[in-house]
Parts: structure tokens; C-alpha cells; sequence
């Protein structure tokens, strides 16, 4: 048993406020390794993170959602292209300040 239960009035919201959503850690580590990875051109994960296929017949339905289209959809308001991306993450310190912001902001 925990020790909390339904005795001591306190809803979930009181007892989980002070630990973060595994959900904003996850972003997190996502933005940080982007970073590293868009900054390291003799990775091969860097010619992988921003590449988009320009050729091929799309299959019918939903496409997958991809790596790519996370970090954008994380980023949502901030940077819309990919080259955008790829631009900002370049820049370490422009990169690390959007990664404290939008660890402020609910995911």
C-alpha cells in the first residue's frame, strides 16, 4: 500500500502536482536529442532526423506520424518546417532557450 488513501481527503491533482507527466520528460529528452543530433553532421542519425522522402506513391489513409512531425507538432507556434527545424537547432543557445520555454508550457 502507498500509505494514501481515500481517509485522508486528498484528490490525485494534491498528491502527483510536485512530480512532472512522464509525458514532459519525454519531450524534453526528445528536444534535447534533436539538438544534439541536428549539431553532429558525422552522426548518421543527422541525415536521418531531417530528411524528408521526396519521391514514392503515399499509401492510402493516414500517414505515419513521424519523428519529425512530433518535434514540430512539440514545438507548435515556434517553428513550422522542417528547415525551420533544422535552422533553429543549429543554434545551441536559441536552442536550449526554446527547450526551457516549452518545458514551462503544458504539453
Amino acid at each position: 500500500s502507498s500509505g494514501i488513501n481515500a481517509e485522508y481527503g486528498k484528490t490525485n491533482v494534491e498528491v502527483f502536482q510536485d512530480i512532472p507527466r512522464a509525458t514532459e520528460k519525454i519531450r524534453d529528452q526528445r528536444l534535447k536529442l534533436t539538438g544534439h543530433l541536428v549539431r553532429h553532421n558525422d552522426l548518421i542519425a543527422h541525415d536521418v532526423l531531417l530528411w524528408k522522402p521526396a519521391h514514392g506513391k503515399a499509401r492510402p489513409g493516414r500517414p505515419n506520424l513521424t519523428f519529425t512531425d512530433t518535434l514540430l507538432h512539440d514545438l507548435k507556434g515556434i517553428c513550422e518546417t522542417h528547415e525551420e527545424l533544422g535552422r533553429l537547432a543549429n543554434e545551441r543557445v536559441l536552442w536550449r532557450e526554446i527547450i526551457k520555454t516549452r518545458l514551462r508550457l503544458p504539453p
